[in-house]
């Protein structure tokens, strides 16, 4: 970081991993190919990015779940000694911070939503005591309304949020995370089931081992991959794999690569999964998996909640399944593979909506406006 430089714009994370995609792939490197300059401020390992046209300040990762408190003060107090026009952060344990920020340096401070917080809280934080759970997430909604109405400068990932952050009369710029990656010319699919999102119970882990229960049972011979995104819950990725090989489900755990590498995995399967429980949170979000389905040619098969509804159009770009029932969803996938004319339909209508409809190049072109706009009213 250069301490005499004012840059255009700093992101903030204090949690996210290395490089994550939205922030990295998907705003910081379309903000630096608009000519903006641009510091990173995260606990990344930096040695290891593939770009050098931006400056950052790798900050440490909080080991434990305590230690985030203090680590959003540690944060700030790093983002304190980068001078920008513009600071977005990514957290929402930042929030008390980048309201500091704002009222510190009288300066635009953009709060970017990637979720449904008050709600992840009450169906999704496991680790949250479910007597607490309630409070928790009527006391978060209070302070991120409180901080959103301060700010009054947001970005956000679906439509939900723009609407409720609007009503609190903050300007919302939704930018969906849509598949941001190129087809490579050469780029074909492997036989194979896959898999790509967070391994969690509001995920669907639970509706991924029924149906490889399920699939085994048939004998169905057709390989099962599954990304291995339990993240930090080692537990969870204790029991997932305990039950693998107790039961001897032929499910093959793939190790995460970074963002830009994701072709390589969406290689790896004809059919992806997006098997999420019919759950509140899980109604208002859009699963960015489908969106990547969709451009890499493999047959989404998805419960058929409100969200991916949505996406599919009604089914009509994959299919709509019961969220409970992994009976239906094998006889989806043994249909899919006796019938290649009806597999290469649903790849035709989903890659024609990816190219028309599920663009990031309209994300991005409303998010670098949005930023831009902001720089002009600096001052």
């Amino acid at each position: 970081m250069r301490a005499d430089h004012v840059y255009d714009v700093c992101i903030i994370t204090t949690i996210h991993p290395d490089f994550d995609n939205r922030i990295y792939q998907r705003q910081a490197n379309a903000l630096i190919d608009a000519g903006l300059s641009v510091c990173i401020v995260a606990p990344w390992q930096f040695e290891n990015r593939s770009r050098t046209d931006f400056e950052y300040v790798a900050t440490a990762y909080p080991e434990r779940r305590l230690d985030r408190i203090r680590h959003g003060w540690q944060t700030y107090r790093a983002v304190s000694k980068v001078r920008a026009k513009i600071y977005i952060f990514h957290d929402n344990d930042f929030l008390p911070w980048g309201l500091l920020l704002k009222r510190r340096l009288n300066c635009a401070v953009v709060y970017d939503a990637h979720e449904n917080i008050p709600e992840d809280i009450l169906y999704g934080k496991d680790w949250i005591p479910r007597p607490l759970r309630g409070l928790t997430s009527w006391a978060f909604r209070r302070v991120e309304n409180f901080v959103v109405r301060s700010l009054r400068e947001t970005m956000v990932s679906v439509p939900h949020l723009k609407s409720r952050f609007e009503a609190l009369g903050a300007r919302a710029i939704l930018v969906r995370n849509f598949a941001n990656f190129d087809v490579p010319p050469d780029f074909s699919n492997a036989e194979g089931i896959l898999y790509t999102g967070d391994l969690t119970r509001d995920y669907g882990v639970e509706n991924l081992l029924s149906l490889a229960r399920e699939i085994s049972k048939r004998g169905v011979r057709i390989p099962f991959r599954v990304v291995d995104r339990f993240r930090d819950d080692d537990k969870m990725r204790q029991y997932f794999k305990r039950v693998v090989e107790s039961e001897k489900l032929k499910v093959e755990l793939l190790a995460p690569v970074p963002a830009e590498r994701m072709p390589e995995i969406l290689a790896m399967g004809t059919i992806g999964l997006s098997p999420i429980p019919d759950l509140p949170n899980k109604r208002l979000a859009l699963p960015t998996k489908l969106f990547e389905y969709f451009a890499f040619g493999l047959v989404a098969l998805a419960s058929d909640i409100d969200g991916t509804r949505d996406v599919t159009d009604g089914g009509r770009l994959g299919l709509l399944l019961p969220d409970k029932d992994m009976t239906v969803w094998a006889d989806a996938i043994e249909r899919l593979i006796a019938d290649p004319k009806l597999a290469e339909s649903y790849r035709v209508k989903a890659r024609a909506a990816s190219n028309e409809l599920y663009t990031w190049s309209g994300e991005r072109a409303r998010m670098i406006d949005y930023v831009k706009t902001l720089l002009d009213g600096t001052p």
